[in-house]
């Protein structure tokens, strides 16, 4: 496998990525965002919260989630997420170790924990209130950064145990700025 400029997978140089900054959003915009997000919310629950009425919503928030999870792991931005949320040490590894193909399966694997967690312990517990100004996708955003913190925790664990060496002295622990 080859990286957008055809580089292997392995290599240590990183293929830049470029985000495009949203505009920002006026309150009046945000209050329509939320209501929408209310109405949303109650057409599911009052469907049950069938697979019927659950799956519009939860693809956008797959959708929504791993492209910032995603472009978060490219920019390895996500470290420093995951330390300002608060959910305990993460150890960034080296570079090289998050190459495409294990950016996916991080994404993938923080994701689907995340809408899990999201639909059950969030939406059905009644946990995301929309008058207190965060939309539906933004708490999304939280709880996929609490699973990376889990999921990327157990893959670092799990892949440090298995190098011979050990990890690679240039892990560094990014809690510590958490306050930047």
């Amino acid at each position: 496998m080859s990286t957008q400029r055809g580089e292997p997978t392995g290599s240590t140089q990183r293929v830049p990525i470029q985000l495009q900054r949203l505009p920002e959003m006026s309150a009046d915009e945000h209050l329509r965002r939320l209501r929408a997000d209310v109405e949303t919310l109650l057409e599911v629950q009052l469907h049950g919260w069938s697979d019927e009425a659950w799956e519009p919503l939860a693809s956008a928030l797959v959708e929504y989630g791993g492209g910032v999870i995603r472009g978060w792991m490219h920019t390895r931005l996500i470290f420093e997420e995951a330390a300002r949320g608060g959910f305990g040490k993460v150890r960034r590894c080296p570079d090289s170790w998050l190459d495409d193909d294990t950016i996916e399966e991080l994404t993938g694997e923080t994701v689907a924990k995340a809408l899990n967690y999201f639909k059950y312990e969030v939406l059905m517990a009644n946990r995301w209130d929309a008058s207190r100004g965060a939309s539906l996708a933004t708490f999304f955003i939280g709880q996929c950064k609490r699973q990376f913190a889990n999921v990327y925790r157990a893959w670092f664990n799990d892949l440090e145990r298995s190098q011979p060496w050990g990890a690679d002295s240039s892990a560094v622990d990014v809690s510590r700025r958490a306050g930047d």
